[in-house]
């Protein structure tokens, strides 16, 4: 078997191995007592080291002053770490101990959330109730919503923030992009008493500058008959808020089939509008209607520009069936 000197750096381990072998290996049986109580200190022994070609292992032998063979054995040599290169990727192991903590959620953040999760837990439960399923909702109040009409989930989480009112809301009531309004129960229709300055003219006619008067109809569970030429003043059952939002009404697909119109050029609504709605209910042909059914359908549209500008007119917290205040200065 070839051998050869160890390096210095390999010596150096050596010798620190066989200190520790010293200390904590016995002396083999076949060395006499007498000859470990006279062997030398560690600091004086010498040590002579071979190695095996392959470098796998080191044999070594202990002598003390007088020759005498003190201890021998083999020594694994185990490789020298390596030190990772500085400009090298650190290893996943390495990485492991160094990764960031979790982002903890702000304190901001989650007062928000609980700000309004008892109220999305109110409306989570009519949805369930409606076999509705609402998505995940974020509130960060400082988001600006870009679009043009609400979804209706986005309805309910605005509801949810306080942005808009609906009274009384029903979630069997919410469509994709807008919320069901019912009929009211009271009906009022024009009586005409003004007649104009022309000769052998005896029609009577609305007067657009006065106050017209009205009789007034209540819609039984029979139904109320609706004929063609006359224009009914109705109301909804619903009272709706917004400062945020441009709310609109419209007819809704099944009723609009039927020949009824809803409104007569008077959809759009206006921000801070705090009431129930006025219809002005025209048909084509006679049809009955009832109270309380689903008459019409109200969208919520995203303004441009500044809001403070807020609606303060003569149809202000309107609760019943209101005729033109047009007249009024």
């Amino acid at each position: 078997m070839a051998t050869k000197k160890t390096s210095s750096s390999t010596r150096k381990k050596t010798t620190t191995a066989v200190k520790e072998a010293v200390e904590e290996t016995k002396v083999e049986e076949a060395v006499e007592p007498a000859v470990v109580a006279e062997a030398a200190p560690v600091e004086e022994v010498k040590v002579e080291t071979t190695t095996t070609a392959t470098e796998e292992a080191t044999e070594i032998k202990i002598e003390n002053e007088n020759k005498e063979e003190v201890l021998t054995g083999t020594v694994e040599i185990l490789p020298v770490e390596e030190k990772l290169p500085v400009d090298e990727p650190v290893p996943e192991e390495v990485k492991e101990e160094e990764k960031p903590a979790p982002k903890k959620t702000s304190s901001s953040k989650s007062k928000v959330t609980n700000k309004y999760a008892e109220a999305e837990k109110k409306y989570r439960e009519m949805a369930k109730e409606a076999g509705i399923e609402l998505p995940e909702y974020k509130y960060d109040e400082n988001t600006q919503l870009i679009g043009a009409t609400l979804t209706g989930a986005e309805i309910v989480r605005q509801m949810i923030m306080g942005n808009i009112e609906i009274d009384d809301f029903d979630m069997k009531n919410l469509n994709p992009n807008s919320y069901n309004l019912t009929l009211g129960n009271i009906l009022k229709t024009y009586r005409p008493v003004y007649q104009t300055k022309a000769k052998n003219d005896h029609t009577m006619y609305l007067d657009i500058l006065k106050e017209n008067p009205y009789e007034e109809i209540t819609i039984t569970e029979e139904g109320f008959a609706l004929i063609p030429g006359k224009v009914y003043i109705a109301t909804t059952n619903e009272r709706t808020f917004s400062s945020k939002f441009q709310p609109k009404i419209d007819g809704r697909s099944s009723v609009g089939r039927l020949g009824i119109m809803v409104h007569l050029t008077a959809g759009y609504g206006d921000i801070g509008f705090d009431g129930k709605w006025t219809l002005e209910l025209a048909v084509i042909q006679p049809i009955i209607v009832y109270p309380n059914i689903p008459i019409c359908q109200i969208s919520f549209m995203v303004p441009a520009g500044d809001t403070s500008i807020q609606y303060s007119g003569r149809y202000q917290h309107q609760t019943d069936a209101e005729t033109s205040k047009f007249f009024l200065k």
